[in-house]
C-alpha cells in the first residue's frame, strides 16, 4: 500500500529537484522507516553522482536520526547494507 508520495523531477521546472533532496526533508522518518523498523531501500539509477548522492543522504538520516557522529552513521549505513536491506539496480 502505497501511503505517501514524494516526487522528484529535474528536468520538468527550472529548478532541479533531485531524489535526494526529497530525502533530505524526511531526514529523522527515513531514520525510522530503514533503521527502526529495518525497512529496505531500493535505488534504480544512474550509477555515479546518483549513487553517491543518495548514500551521502542516507548517512545524514543515519546522522540526524539516530543521533550519531558521521563515523557512526557510515558504519551504520555499512551495516544496512552488509545486511541486503540497501538494494541498487544502476546502469
Amino acid at each position: 500500500v502505497l501511503t505517501e508520495l514524494r516526487p522528484a523531477f529535474s528536468r520538468d521546472q527550472k529548478e532541479k529537484i533531485y531524489v535526494q533532496h526529497r530525502m533530505l526533508e524526511v531526514k529523522e522518518r527515513l531514520y525510522e522507516d530503514l533503521i527502526e523498523k529495518n525497512g529496505f531501500f531500493y535505488l534504480c539509477g544512474q550509477a555515479g553522482q546518483l549513487e553517491r548522492d543518495v548514500r551521502s543522504a542516507l548517512t545524514e538520516s543515519f546522522r540526524t536520526g539516530g543521533k550519531m557522529s558521521e563515523a557512526e552513521a557510515e558504519q551504520k549505513f555499512t551495516e544496512f547494507d552488509q545486511d541486503g536491506r540497501y538494494c541498487t539496480e544502476l546502469y
